[in-house]
């Protein structure tokens, strides 16, 4: 990214913040706005992942950009090949594995292009790729004109393709460290209650099969907490462990079953006596009855409770 992109977008993401915050409002607001960016690259994500963008060419490349990039990237990318229509090249010459073109159209002056066929790298005067990250219509010109039916792995930039929460990062030693992206804590925090909210309702149904769940739980429990304790090769030989109890959480196996007494019996049902009533309001639950107290010298006394 270029240093003046890199500058437009810190004042895009600034602009929201005033001088007269206070360091509380400051760091409230700033949290609101990292917020509001990470719901718009998930939006994006899910669109390039859950949607195909419309092909204008049989190109084999065109389809692959499109498998490749993100929804965003590939229109942008589709506009330059369009361009292509209206350009003419001509071979400049060759000197070993390296081939020079000159591409040229009505609306803008020649470009020169030049292909490496041994590294099978393409690289253009005009500096789009080197500014934006994406091939310019001068070099995709070529590459069509060679009929190559993939764009240069080099050409697709790890920050544009759809993959790119998958990356390679280089430590203070040089060596690769490979990071993945993880569902976040809320998520698998979810999930486990979810789970954990099965268990329960099952449960709850008896007194011997709470007491057989409860044990059930208990073991897990003694297990997790074995797992947290344990060093790596530990770990490798839990995993690898085939007496380690591999049975699904709400799961009842017959070796458990056989040492249980239980019985399951259906909920008792309750039978109602007449019609339903109407449902009522909010409104007239509200309202208290008036009781008719006996007769008194006379009259009748009222009381309302």
């Amino acid at each position: 990214m270029a240093t003046t992109q890199r500058s437009e977008g810190v004042n895009r993401f600034l602009k929201y913040f005033k001088r007269t915050l206070s360091l509380h409002e400051f760091v409230i607001q700033y949290d609101r706005a990292l917020t509001s960016r990470r719901e718009k690259e998930k939006r994006q994500d899910f669109i390039s992942h859950q949607t195909k963008p419309n092909l204008k060419t049989s190109w084999q490349a065109e389809a692959r950009a499109s498998e490749i990039y993100t929804t965003k990237i590939f229109l942008k990318f589709q506009d330059e090949y369009v361009h292509t229509l209206d350009m003419f090249i001509d071979s400049i010459g060759q000197d070993g594995t390296l081939c020079e073109y000159r591409v040229s159209s009505f609306a803008s002056r020649s470009r020169t292009v030049t292909f490496n066929v041994a590294e099978n790298i393409v690289k253009c005067n005009y500096k789009k790729y080197e500014f934006l990250g994406i091939l310019c219509a001068h070099a995709l010109k070529v590459i069509h004109s060679m009929q190559l039916s993939d764009l240069p792995s080099s050409c697709y930039l790890k920050r544009w393709t759809k993959d790119k929460r998958l990356d390679t990062l280089v430590d203070n030693n040089g060596e690769s460290v490979h990071v993945e992206y993880y569902p976040s804590l809320s998520l698998q925090s979810s999930e486990l209650t979810r789970m954990a909210l099965k268990i329960t309702k099952k449960g709850v149904s008896s007194t011997n099969f709470m007491e057989f769940t409860k044990g059930c739980l208990a073991r897990v429990q003694e297990e997790v907490d074995d797992f947290l304790k344990a060093t790596p090769e530990e770990v490798t030989n839990l995993e690898g462990d085939e007496n380690l109890s591999t049975t699904k959480v709400g799961e009842v196996t017959n070796q458990d079953l056989a040492g249980a007494n239980i019985m399951l019996h259906d909920k008792p049902r309750k039978m109602r006596n007449g019609k339903a009533g109407r449902i009522k309001g909010v409104l007239e639950k509200g309202k208290g009855k008036k009781r008719i107290c006996p007769m008194q010298n006379g009259k009748f006394l009222q009381a309302i409770f």
